[in-house]
């Protein structure tokens, strides 16, 4: 026998309405959290360019209109820079900066001129693994080429890596980096320089680096980069909050609303269970039962939905496009928690104030 307003009692009786409480849960849950998967998929991608930070450093000048004395006085800087103990390697190059779309927003696809012995050591640089004998001869304008670039970029093999360029991509190698290296003949003395640090070396390198720079030169390293993404970062963290005030408060007053009517129409079970002994307590407690299972089986679901929702984002979008995976980690869950409690909470704060402030006469008497 089924219990006075127990959960399965109230489930049966009012299916439409539990359904629309836990669906309109479930919906909040669910745009929150995909909101905050695709706005994390751009903080993603900008955590590529840190990692890619944290193993390499580029050097290079800060102006072009430089005359040949100061050339020269590069030239001696790059010099020292070479005789750190902290450094393992200096690679001359010169680089072309692609677009390289975002599944929100945009980036930079790097594609780095370098000597062949000079293109070995910065994919080992990297972590890249690939095969050697993938990779073209010098003056071939034959990009070896990351798989994630030719997918976001829709290549195939033998196309123009840019119209204006004229180099066209050859073999692939796997990488979390969207960058290609395109074997050329390139001069001792450039306007730009890879730096590979020696293994534990980064930190030591680029301040030992810096303390030897003049005003010809200016140092791409971790912090530089690592500090223009955190103002990216915190643009849409700001973008995410918003949003989750919104959804939350508007969520959370509308089905408190209707959770409070709900239990009003219901004064007449309720006043014949006061008047048959149960305490305002018991009460109480049979009806934050109700509201708590439902919203637990909404966060439930929510979540499964998420789940899939990214896995259909990875297998669709992520996997064609070239982008960084979508992910979901336990930040997420911290906020989305927050619209099943503000909802529980405006369900319950006024039908307890309700029921506290109505005798079990009354209550029978309205309820005819």
């Amino acid at each position: 026998m089924s219990k006075p307003l127990s959960y399965r009692t109230f489930f049966k009786g009012n299916i439409k309405l539990a359904s629309m409480y836990i669906m309109t849960l479930v919906i909040a849950i669910l745009i929150l959290g995909i909101t905050k998967v695709i706005l994390a998929s751009t903080n993603n991608e900008m955590e590529v360019s840190i990692h890619q930070a944290q193993m390499i450093t580029k050097l290079q000048i800060a102006s072009s209109d430089i005359d040949n004395s100061s050339k020269h006085a590069n030239s001696e800087i790059v010099e020292k820079v070479k005789a750190l103990n902290s450094v393992g390697s200096v690679l001359p190059t010169k680089e072309l900066r692609l677009h390289y779309r975002y599944f929100i927003g945009d980036g930079d696809q790097n594609n780095y001129l370098l000597r062949k012995e000079d293109t070995l050591k910065l994919l080992d640089g990297l972590g890249v693994s690939y095969n050697k004998n993938d990779l073209s001869n010098e003056g071939n304008n034959k990009a070896f080429i990351s798989e994630r670039v030719v997918k976001n970029a829709g290549l195939v093999q033998g196309d123009k890596l840019n119209e204006s360029i004229d180099v066209t991509i050859d073999k692939t190698f796997v990488s979390e980096f969207p960058i290609s290296v395109i074997p050329t003949e390139i001069p001792d003395a450039s306007d730009e320089y890879i730096i590979i640090p020696k293994p534990g070396k980064l930190v030591q390198m680029n301040s030992e680096i810096q303390n030897i720079l003049n005003s010809d030169f200016e140092l791409i390293d971790y912090k530089d980069v690592k500090s223009s993404i955190a103002m990216m970062q915190v643009s849409a963290d700001t973008t995410f909050f918003i949003v989750m005030i919104i959804i939350t408060f508007a969520c959370s007053i509308t089905t408190g609303i209707t959770t409070y009517i709900h239990y009003y129409n219901r004064r007449k079970e309720i006043g014949i269970l006061k008047a048959v002994g149960y305490s305002d307590k018991k009460i109480v407690l049979r009806i934050t039962k109700e509201v708590c299972v439902s919203t637990i089986s909404a966060l439930i679901i929510s979540l499964l939905l998420i789940v899939i929702a990214i896995w259909v984002l990875n297998v669709f979008i992520a996997e064609t496009n070239g982008f960084v995976h979508f992910k979901f980690d336990y930040s997420l869950f911290s906020n989305v928690i927050i619209i099943p409690i503000f909802m529980g909470v405006f369900s319950l704060v006024p039908t307890w104030i309700m029921l506290r402030t109505m005798d079990k006469i009354t209550l029978i008497q309205r309820g005819y």
